[in-house]
């Protein structure tokens, strides 16, 4: 029998030696003053031996102490007289181990950042599909095995999602919110899957009825009356003048609302009546949604925007810095926009978002003022379709000058209030 102070005082020697235990187990010493457990048995008539593991002198409960190997001994010796080969049972051991580890190391936070790397990082906007993730995923699910994660488990996510307040609206419930994060997340588990983190997406077959139900695509545009309605109010509004103007620019400009609240000043050349709109980089605070860099003309109106807009920003590298603070160095939080509309109650108009102002000027363009239908879709960035998509390279500069000078001189003769509406054809 081996005791605490025998091992403690077990010296190395010009050959190794042993000393026998109990349950067939011993420590070996080796010149080199390694100790290890081995443990003797029969099996099937012959005998073997297998190694335990190694003790450490100086700290025994570091590696395998004295009474860790009486107790795989005493295991060994069991297989045995169950007629279980040891060599086997502990290989088998050793796989479930090596599984449960790679398990600890394949959990969705780890899925999360390999995700990020090799596709969010890559798109125009990783924002806020990175956003959505980190806040309304990753904190249930982030120590959690890939393997065992279940449609029950997304579901739950999504109908936290689904449920809660909008964050625009302010309204009971946020189904499409839930469907964006819905689609997020089976592009998410197909990457899973392809790249061997899983088996399979438990959400592949999963579709919006389940989630947060149909919806149908906005096809708000304001018309001839609400538009004069909205000018002619803007400037009573209970704000700023720079959201006023802000919002009076996205109707003006028909740009989307991060690619207006992340603009420099560089960007313009008011002298040559142009917007030299960069292309969705990682320099740009805000994208833009374009792969190359585009010109926009410069309407009278929204120069003249611009110029009033400058005396509150002519600190900053940013035409629209934040409305409080002295933190010049970013651009103002866009998303306050939408909350500013609501606490103003829409202009008395029915229910609106900044992105409809965006489809009310190329609607109006196009019935109204019979602006053929390619020049607000350049106005807008939006890419030619079809055959024209191929052959036709065309940027229709001079006509887009045309329509948005044409547009802000109607814009501007709907700020006054005893203007009544007319046709934009007139222009």
């Amino acid at each position: 029998m081996i005791n605490q102070t025998k091992l403690d005082h077990m010296k190395p020697k010009a050959r190794e030696y042993t000393i026998a235990d109990r349950d067939g187990l011993f420590i070996r010493m080796r010149p080199s003053g390694t100790m290890s457990w081995l443990c003797k048995y029969t099996y099937q008539g012959k005998q073997s031996k297998l190694t335990i593991g190694k003790y450490n002198q100086k700290n025994p409960d570091a590696a395998w102490s004295r009474d860790d190997a009486r107790e795989r001994a005493t295991q060994i010796q069991k297989w045995v007289a169950q007629g279980i080969d040891p060599k086997i049972a502990i290989a088998q051991e050793n796989e479930v181990k090596r599984a449960l580890e790679k398990k600890s190391r394949e959990t969705f936070q780890h899925l999360l950042a390999e995700f990020d790397d090799m596709v969010l990082s890559k798109r125009k906007r990783p924002e806020h599909p990175r956003r959505m993730l980190n806040s309304d995923v990753l904190p249930y699910l982030k120590n959690k095995p890939c393997s065992e994660i279940t449609r029950k488990d997304l579901l739950a996510i999504l109908d936290r999602v689904r449920k809660r307040k909008h964050s625009r609206t302010l309204k009971k419930g946020a189904p499409t919110s839930a469907n964006r994060l819905m689609s997020l997340l089976k592009q998410l588990f197909k990457f899973a899957a392809q790249r061997d983190w899983i088996e399979y997406s438990p959400i592949m077959d999963l579709d919006k009825s389940a989630v947060g139900g149909v919806e149908k695509s906005r096809d708000r545009a304001l018309g001839e009356v609400e538009l004069k309605q909205l000018m002619a109010q803007l400037s009573q509004w209970r704000t700023s003048e720079q959201n006023v103007l802000f919002i009076k620019f996205l109707l003006a400009s028909g740009q989307r609302i991060d690619t207006c609240a992340g603009a420099y000043w560089s960007e313009f050349d008011l002298e040559n009546a142009v917007w030299y709109i960069p292309p969705s980089d990682e320099e740009r605070a805000t994208k833009t949604d374009s792969n190359n860099c585009r010109r926009l003309p410069l309407s009278k109106y929204l120069i003249n925007i611009l110029k009033r807009q400058y005396k509150y920003s002519a600190v900053s590298k940013y035409v629209w810095p934040p409305l409080r603070g002295n933190d010049y160095s970013r651009p103002f939080n866009y998303g306050s926009i939408n909350l500013l509309i609501r606490s103003n109650k829409f202009g008395g108009l029915d229910h609106w978002t900044p992105h409809d102002l965006r489809r009310t000027m190329a609607t109006r363009m196009a019935e109204d003022m019979e602006i053929p239908p390619h020049i607000p879709e350049k106005i807008c960035g939006h890419a030619m379709r079809g055959s024209m998509a191929i052959y036709n390279r065309a940027e229709y500069f001079k006509g887009q000058g045309k329509a948005l000078n044409a547009w802000g001189d109607y814009l501007k003769m709907l700020e006054a209030p005893s203007v009544i509406a007319i046709k934009l054809a007139s222009h």
